[in-house]
């Protein structure tokens, strides 16, 4: 079995060959046939209709006019020209002495007839048909009615040799035989020159593929260099958008492994200190009690970070499974709006919603208040003290729910990279609140997973505006979903 596609190819380019070959072969022949039994058929017949009026009657006798034979132009000795009665006796006859006589050909208008010397048996033809024959002594004969007072008194008969063309036909096979393996070889050697010239683009495209590794596909050279804008071109290109794609996920993943790691190293620092001063000495009841609450606070920032990240590895892995229900979003928003109100009244911020009384979608409700809670938690770590107004509208087959602060806003900068994972606009006070950078990109995650979005902004004179798109109905909902609490 063929193992490169190189030798495929070039087999395929002699098998195609062959088949056009055999097609083509097979159609010359049996047309070069057609047309010689034509040309022969039509010299027969009009030899026929000439010799019909040579014909006399001679004492209720018929045979050929004495002397030579107007029209009787025999090509060679083996031809047959003869005069056949009704019941089938030859009355005259010129040339070929042995040819059979068939009853099939005493009867009809000018029907002609493949006769062998062997057996004489025949294929009538009408009009200008094609018969068989074999090797032993073929001719073609045509018969014609010879009329007398209205009526048919015999048969005239003329044949001729079909020696010249069995040698014209054999000639063409036998060239056919011999030319065909010559063109299938030479096929089959121009098919594996040209497939080699083919496939050479695309040997060195594999052969530069092989050689990029994780950790140099970010300084890659294009494999689309210096190929034509042709299937191999086109090919090329998607793989240096392919491998682009992977070098923005290598360092991506390269960087969240850093953040992740570099997140988790400053609790368990916080951890081990506190509980190596707790163990330097013996302390008070009261001391030990307030290391534990540290240690608690980082335990939970911790376990907030995991969480987290475990929302983020599903959705990368397409496992984050929504449970999808029926949720009243103005409800859900009314709820979250006095519920961070509540805790935010000490620190001067305030909330104002404008909500229908009632808009339905499909949604999971869990993921919906964690992707709200995180926008507004950033809205808490970012714009302390401002006027948030929280707004929801349906247009179409969408709900545009809208988060609006009027703090100091976004810098222009920051905007594009907001949603990154563990992206700060300020470390210093994200960190202070316990926050990890990854509410937003979570957030944004969660809009995704519901064949939504989120769109970000940040006016020139201050205040940022969150706009969270959600399909209204995307799949089949159970009719009602979990009660809302407030």
């Amino acid at each position: 079995m063929a193992k490169t596609l190189r030798v495929r190819m070039a087999l395929l380019a002699a098998g195609l060959m062959f088949g056009v070959m055999l097609l083509l072969g097979g159609f010359l022949y049996l047309s070069l046939r057609l047309e010689l039994l034509r040309a022969v058929d039509s010299g027969l017949r009009l030899s026929a209709d000439q010799l019909v009026s040579t014909v006399e009657n001679e004492n209720g006798s018929l045979r050929f006019a004495r002397g030579d034979v107007a029209g009787a132009q025999l090509s060679s000795e083996d031809d047959l020209l003869r005069l056949v009665t009704l019941d089938g006796m030859t009355v005259d006859q010129r040339g070929q002495p042995h040819l059979p006589l068939l009853p099939a050909s005493l009867a009809g208008e000018g029907g002609t007839f493949t006769v062998t010397e062997d057996d004489g048996q025949a294929e009538q033809q009408n009009g200008e048909g094609d018969g068989q024959h074999d090797s032993g002594g073929s001719y073609r004969l045509i018969s014609v009615p010879v009329p007398l007072s209205g009526q048919t008194a015999a048969y005239l008969q003329v044949a001729r040799s079909m020696e010249p063309i069995d040698e014209a036909l054999n000639a063409l096979l036998v060239l056919l035989l011999f030319s065909g393996p010559i063109v299938m070889l030479l096929a089959l050697a121009g098919g594996y020159w040209l497939a080699g010239r083919t496939l050479a683009p695309i040997e060195r495209l594999r052969q530069e593929a092989a050689a990029i590794s994780a950790s140099t596909v970010e300084q890659r050279e294009s494999l689309s260099n210096h190929l034509p804008d042709d299937e191999v071109g086109r090919l090329a290109r998607t793989f240096d958008d392919m491998l682009t794609r992977l070098a923005t996920s290598f360092q991506r993943q390269r960087r969240f492994t850093a953040d992740a790691s570099h997140e988790l190293r400053t609790p368990l620092s916080i951890l081990r200190g506190e509980v190596d001063v707790a163990l330097e000495k013996p302390r008070s009841p009261a001391i030990y009690v307030e290391t534990l609450h540290s240690i608690q606070a980082e335990v939970e920032r911790m376990s907030r970070l995991v969480s987290d990240l475990l929302v983020l590895s599903r959705r990368d892995n397409d496992q984050l499974v929504l449970q999808k229900a029926s949720v009243d979003i103005s409800e859900l928003l009314r709820n979250l709006t006095a519920q961070v109100s509540e805790q935010n009244e000490a620190e001067g911020m305030s909330f104002t919603s404008d909500l229908p009384a009632r808009l339905l979608l499909c949604a999971d409700l869990d993921r919906l208040i964690q992707l709200f809670l995180n926008l507004l938690d950033n809205v808490m770590a970012h714009a302390p003290g401002s006027q948030v107004s929280i707004t929801a509208s349906g247009s179409g087959n969408w709900v545009h729910v809208q988060v609006a602060d009027t703090g100091p806003g976004i810098p222009p900068e920051h905007l594009p990279h907001i949603f990154e994972r563990f992206y700060r606009v300020d470390p210093a006070r994200s960190r202070a609140r316990g926050g990890s950078g990854l509410g937003l990109a979570i957030a944004k995650e969660i809009a995704l997973a519901h064949g939504g979005d989120i769109d970000v902004s940040s006016p020139a004179g201050g205040g940022t505006v969150f706009v969270v798109n959600l399909p209204l109905a995307a799949d089949e909902c159970s009719p009602q979903g979990r009660e809302i609490q407030g």
